[in-house]
């Protein structure tokens, strides 16, 4: 089964941006779908989690592989 690095970026309501990788979902993420498809899954899962902190914008980067090196492969971003 494939592996996905991601990285998770967030937004608040005051234009601060922080990354984050790793919990609450595994890292790296195994999956048979594509990047894309990845992507958007984790970027609809952290927008349903993180509904209640009001989070201005969310954005996920994807890599295949074990590593986050130059252009990821697949972005997704809410809203």
């Amino acid at each position: 089964m494939p592996e996905y690095t991601w990285l998770l970026y967030v937004t608040d309501q005051h234009g601060r941006r922080t990354g984050q990788d790793g919990l609450p979902v595994p890292y790296p993420f195994h999956s048979d779908d594509s990047a894309q498809d990845v992507a958007d899954n984790l970027c609809g899962y952290f927008a349903k989690s993180l509904r209640d902190s009001s989070p201005k914008k969310i954005e996920v980067e994807v890599w295949e592989g074990r590593q986050a090196v130059e252009t990821p492969h697949a972005r997704a971003d809410w809203p």
